[in-house]
């Protein structure tokens, strides 16, 4: 199994930040899925599944786009690799029963939806199954000497900054509104860490809201892009098997992308509410939920010593349920006058990875083709 294969099969859910881990996911989990067939050039969004793949028996309404990431969101439901349902002869076989009771699964907790919550994904695998193959049927026994007692529901201290304040605190702790408005561009350059494995990467990214992000393999380049109006992923460019990312993921990806986040996150982020404060690693966070646009609420975790945004936890939609992304930010140093997170940490029920960003260049040119689609193949 090739990184190029199994990249194909990996979803890319928030890419634009993503990214990386879609890079060290296939990586770690080469060998475990059937040969992916060759790639039927671009997958564009507005296709339905069943006109770009084969044998699509229950999934025939979503788009060619949200496929891989549904089967991406089924195998981290359940802690299985591709092989639980599929055969290494080719992926659309039906010769495995867990495929075909998977199938029945699709139609139980759709209906299961329709009939009692109006169509919205409440039912979904992971109810059930909680990162198992088979479901839990029954509580679970507590260990000998264990006392269950009920827990009141957090409630957040009177004493709370507004989401106004923490917002405030946090465009001062990068370096005020002034010196953020001065940044038209950004160029990182630095490795994603998986394991031992420690690959090139850079992001070049342009304000309002454009940003590529590229991985360079030694097997070829793996791109993720947000132009300001749509997202798409490459693999091994410039001859690319890719797609469009899905309206979920592209929301996911603006949000990655707007390069002043500090000063625009009260305009991005709609019905800001302030939730009981959480610990990080020992230290005391403010957590403020927001919805930004096409996508469930996110969270962000703000350091209350020093006012830094450590943690966004965020979930991507995908046909049958929601897949949660969550992004650390940590070594946060100056650069012009701006602090910029040299260490994220981006975590997905398919694993970790850490990007470390060496170098940063800021205000330097960055010509407009970076932020275009390979030519097809």
């Amino acid at each position: 199994m090739t990184v190029k294969s199994r990249l194909l099969l990996s979803t890319s859910a928030a890419l634009c930040a993503s990214l990386p881990l879609v890079v060290a996911f296939a990586r770690a989990q080469s060998g475990a899925a059937p040969q992916a067939p060759p790639p039927r050039l671009y997958r564009t969004y507005g296709k339905k599944a069943p006109e770009v793949y084969k044998n699509i028996q229950v999934l025939k309404d979503i788009d060619s786009t949200e496929l891989i990431p549904t089967m991406q969101y089924f195998a981290d439901s359940l802690g299985v690799g591709c092989d639980f349902c599929h055969v290494p002869a080719g992926s659309d076989k039906d010769e495995k029963a867990t495929k075909l009771e998977a199938r029945k699964m699709i139609l139980m907790t759709r209906e299961i939806n329709k009939n009692h919550f109006d169509g919205t994904k409440e039912v979904t695998c992971t109810v059930c199954h909680r990162g198992a193959a088979l479901p839990v049927f029954y509580p679970a026994i507590p260990e000998e000497g264990a006392r269950r007692s009920a827990s009141p529901a957090p409630q957040a201290p009177a004493n709370l900054p507004s989401a106004d304040q923490i917002f405030d605190r946090y465009l001062e702790a990068v370096g005020g509104a002034a010196a953020l408005q001065k940044i038209s561009t950004r160029i990182e350059k630095g490795a994603l860490i998986y394991g031992d494995s420690k690959t090139p990467y850079e992001v070049f990214a342009k304000a309002p809201d454009k940003r590529v992000a590229i991985t360079h393999d030694p097997d070829g380049d793996t791109i993720s892009a947000f132009n300001g109006t749509s997202a798409w992923l490459e693999i091994n460019a410039p001859s690319p098997p890719g797609r469009d990312l899905t309206p979920s993921e592209t929301a996911a990806a603006k949000l990655d992308a707007d390069l002043k986040f500090a000063l625009d996150a009260r305009q991005i982020l709609q019905r800001l509410t302030v939730l009981p404060p959480e610990k990080i690693d020992g230290r005391e966070m403010y957590v403020v939920s927001g919805k930004p646009e096409n996508m469930k609420p996110v969270r962000l975790y703000f350091d209350v010593q020093t006012g830094l945004l450590t943690r966004v936890l965020r979930y991507t939609e995908v046909a049958l349920g929601f897949t949660p992304v969550q992004i650390d930010y940590a070594d946060y140093r100056a650069v012009d006058g701006v602090k910029i997170p040299f260490r994220r940490t981006q975590t997905r029920p398919s694993g970790r990875s850490v990007i470390q960003i060496d170098t940063v260049q800021q205000n330097v040119p960055i010509d407009e083709s970076k932020f275009a689609k390979s030519p097809p193949h």
